[in-house]
């Protein structure tokens, strides 16, 4: 009963912050720092199993967002890599400027890979490949419903058997608010 508790609590939070739009208008967070932050988080939730390398600039990268729903994206998207990696493995973030007005947020994982007939629908709310109970199916759908608020790009790269690519291309802010 806890259990379901906790995880009917989650996906409400979940739902409710993919509904405020407001979450993320008129904040700026350095993609850096909450990268470097959210890695504290990430390497217990990888487990011993999973080798997590980070690949961002000295220099700050800043977006206009608040760094917690950075935070939850990498949080999904490492939990998704873990669950696709079977055995021992590789979890990869990278953040760079693309130019003055783009910066490129990349998690990469060499998992199981996806199929390539699942690929297309990976994006919608409730679809999942997980066992009954062990998915909502709401994470790379709010995933994406984040990115597009704020003005960015999601793209998936994806062989099954060899891992998976998600690119995130946000705009850049100048500086921190």
């Amino acid at each position: 009963i806890l259990m379901a508790t906790k995880r009917g609590a989650s996906l409400t939070r979940r739902l409710l912050a993919f509904g405020r739009q407001d979450l993320l208008s008129g904040k700026t967070c350095d993609l850096v720092q909450v990268i470097r932050e959210t890695a504290v988080l990430l390497k217990p939730l990888l487990t011993e199993r999973i080798k997590l390398e980070i690949s961002v600039p000295d220099h700050g990268l800043y977006v206009p967002c608040d760094g917690d729903v950075i935070s939850q994206i990498l949080l999904n998207l490492a939990t998704n890599a873990r669950d696709a990696i079977p055995d021992t493995g590789n979890v990869w973030i990278r953040a760079a400027a693309e130019n003055d007005k783009q910066v490129s947020l990349s998690l990469i994982d060499n998992g199981c890979g996806i199929p390539e007939e699942i690929l297309p629908r990976i994006f919608e709310p409730f679809f999942t490949t997980k066992p009954q109970g062990q998915g909502t199916g709401l994470g790379l759908s709010m995933i994406a419903g984040l990115v597009q608020q704020m003005h960015g790009v999601i793209d998936v790269e994806s062989v099954a058997g060899h891992g998976t690519k998600f690119d995130i291309t946000l705009p850049r802010a100048a500086a921190e608010s």
